[in-house]
């Protein structure tokens, strides 16, 4: 009966899923990635943010910088009349000129607007942030920054719905969405660890005794105690040593791992498997942080989302040695053409593009149909927008385009109006939006395809590290033999070894909940071990009762005591020791999320004040609830643990 309580599930599930919820929310913080040059404003200096927007030889670029200076000029004389009509002017120049992000601008009127906050202006800061959210529609900055000041309003729900405004911006920005994907890599590589030592500290300790008195048993005393302090002293070297880290924490995993529960022999298997993917997700993430840090990869992102300048048309022409490489940068460089007006340039690397790609995607034919048509190549482009169809005929972009092409071949009303209708079938948002820009029969606005997603994948997961970013952490905690294969290799041995004890020792033995000690019990006939059962039949100054009290003494000390205060540093801790292994994994996640947000912002990675780069929420509220949750679940298993020794006792008894 005893066992049954300490050993037993998660039965309620809705504390399942508030914990679910909990630990998916913390752990999603640590891969929140930070804005685009968040760091180029400092909170004290830089008092006037526009000296970080430089100036650009494109025409365009020269617009925007003028309009930007017309508005710091109003903003300096504090018209609010004339701040309004030169923000909407700024934006009518970022529309116009094809950028979909305006990046250095919205964070410098975010920086403005944290001024105005610090002002008790929260009228002005929040017409700010608005204008910063028109600028840079597809950055979730904005939106953290607006959650942030409805925080400071203590408008919780309005703040609270930003801040997840912000969060599903991540998955359609593609910076953004590679530093998260970079997070996530980052979560797969420490989070098996973080389980893997935790979990076994905790149940070296718990089973300690067991293995203990089990050897004497088989040996005598001296031997015994001799093997063991070579064992134990031999995993501390180990451990000590930071290339031996893992095959310490696996040798002395392997010496308590016939003495686990069938659960948590079974978890164990999981862990030891997750710990195969840790180097690849490794490796990954550091792809994927160096890929993004270069200037090729800043200038491809900039020009094709971003206002660009001269310094990333030289970037972007550098020589390429990837196929991915060359990819991005055609596409690229069309891109610059198309924007400068140079169409014959544009459709050259486009045509260029689809000869080196054997399947290129949708974008490119769209793109390079409607530079056929700026170019008077009408019966080209309808040929290479019904490619664009052929690759996805999901898309309503392509069959909008297409229609216009047929009107301006041969005034083809039919089967223009057959494309309109289902292009309006497919994207009725972009139909919509095209026909609220003004335009007209002669000059229509055609929808121009971004950069695909494949392209930048591609680029990142074939970027080639350098060795120093191959033998850095790799070499030293994960892989201290070589490689990828020799890690594999003595991952395998493990589960070898793991698997055969698991077949050979004997698994009717049951872990005594009093003492600590292992023994074999009939059926359900016995909860607790022959010894503990056994103290009442004998006298008071029995030796025996006076080594058993003392047992059950310090075990419960090391349970009630010292577990339970340890779960409330590290929640899961006190879950684990006393068998409630899925509860206590699920609260050791939680836990791997609050330390890696304090982690972060102790070290100032997330900066938790009002604006850039993000919301209280992730690094501060949500941590602090899940603590709230884990110190409620720590004091419910602490009640169960006391019912379950009033049972125990009045059982001895």
């Amino acid at each position: 009966m005893i066992s049954n309580i300490v050993n037993q599930p998660v039965r309620r599930w809705f504390w399942s899923v508030i914990l679910l919820f909990m630990m998916g929310s913390g752990i999603l913080i640590l891969c929140i990635p930070l804005p685009a040059n968040a760091w180029i404003f400092a909170e004290d200096s830089q008092p006037e943010p526009a000296k970080q927007v430089q100036v650009s030889s494109v025409s365009m670029i020269s617009l925007m910088e003028e309009s930007w200076q017309n508005f710091l000029q109003a903003y300096n004389n504090r018209n609010m009349q004339e701040i309004d009509n030169t923000l909407n002017n700024l934006l009518t120049v970022r529309k116009n000129s094809g950028f979909a992000n305006a990046t250095p601008y919205s964070l410098a009127l975010l920086i403005l607007a944290q001024q105005a906050h610090e002002r008790h202006d929260d009228t002005g800061a929040k017409a700010l942030v608005d204008k910063a959210l028109n600028l840079s529609p597809d950055y979730s900055f904005p939106y953290q920054a607006e959650s942030q000041l409805y925080f400071s309003r203590k408008q919780w729900l309005s703040s609270l719905n930003s801040y997840f405004s912000g969060i599903k911006i991540l998955f359609f920005n593609y910076l953004e969405r590679l530093q998260l994907f970079a997070g996530i890599c980052f979560v797969l590589t420490f989070l098996p660890l973080w389980l893997f030592v935790i979990i076994h500290i905790v149940l070296s300790l718990k089973y300690f005794r067991a293995l203990r008195e089990s050897w004497e048993r088989q040996l005598d005393s001296k031997s015994a105690a001799i093997i063991l302090f070579a064992v134990l002293f031999s995993v501390n070297v180990l451990i000590w040593r930071s290339f031996m880290l893992l095959p310490g924490l696996l040798l002395l995993f392997t010496c308590f791992f016939p003495y686990y529960s069938f659960r948590e022999k079974a978890c164990s298997f999981v862990l030891i498997l997750l710990l195969t993917i840790s180097p690849f997700a490794y490796q990954n993430g550091i792809k994927i942080i160096d890929s993004i840090g270069t200037p090729f990869f800043q200038s491809a992102i900039s020009i094709n989302f971003d206002s660009y300048q001269d310094s990333d048309q030289q970037n972007i022409i550098q020589p390429q040695p990837s196929e991915a490489g060359q990819r991005l940068q055609l596409f690229s460089r069309a891109a610059i053409a198309g924007k400068e007006k140079r169409t014959a340039a544009a459709i050259s690397f486009l045509e260029e593009l689809i000869r080196q790609d054997p399947h290129p995607p949708a974008a490119i034919y769209n793109n390079l149909g409607n530079y056929y048509y700026m170019d008077d190549q009408i019966e080209v482009a309808i040929s290479t927008y019904k490619k664009a169809i052929g690759v996805d005929p999901t898309s309503g972009i392509y069959h909008y385009n297409l229609s216009h092409a047929y009107i301006k071949e041969s005034f083809s009303l039919t089967q223009s109006e057959a494309s309109f209708i289902q292009a309006w079938k497919l994207a009725p948002e972009i139909i919509n939006r095209q026909l609220t820009k003004g335009q007209n029969a002669n000059a229509p606005v055609l929808v121009h395809e971004p950069l695909p997603w494949s392209y930048t994948y591609h680029y990142v997961t074939r970027h080639p590290l350098t060795s120093e970013l191959k033998n850095d952490f790799f070499r030293q905690y994960f892989s201290p033999w070589g490689g990828t294969a020799s890690y594999l290799t003595f991952i395998g041995i493990i589960v070898l070894i793991m698997s055969i004890l698991w077949i050979k020792m004997d698994s009717s033995g049951r872990f005594c909940p009093l003492c600590g000690v292992r023994f074999h019990g009939i059926g359900r006939i016995s909860d607790a071990c022959p010894s503990c059962l056994h103290i009442s039949r004998q006298t008071a100054n029995d030796s025996f009762a006076i080594r058993q009290g003392k047992k059950i003494r310090s075990f419960s000390w090391l349970m009630d005591g010292f577990f339970f205060l340890t779960g409330f540093v590290v929640p899961g801790t006190y879950q684990l020791a006393l068998g409630q292994t899925v509860r206590g994994i699920l609260m050791l996640c939680g836990s791997f999320a609050i330390a890696g947000s304090i982690i972060l912002c102790h070290k100032g990675m997330i900066n938790t004040t009002l604006f850039p780069p993000g919301s209280v929420w992730g690094p501060l509220v949500f941590p602090l609830l899940l603590l709230i949750v884990f110190c409620l679940a720590n004091y419910y298993s602490w009640r169960q643990r006391k019912q379950q020794r009033l049972i125990l006792r009045t059982t001895v008894k």
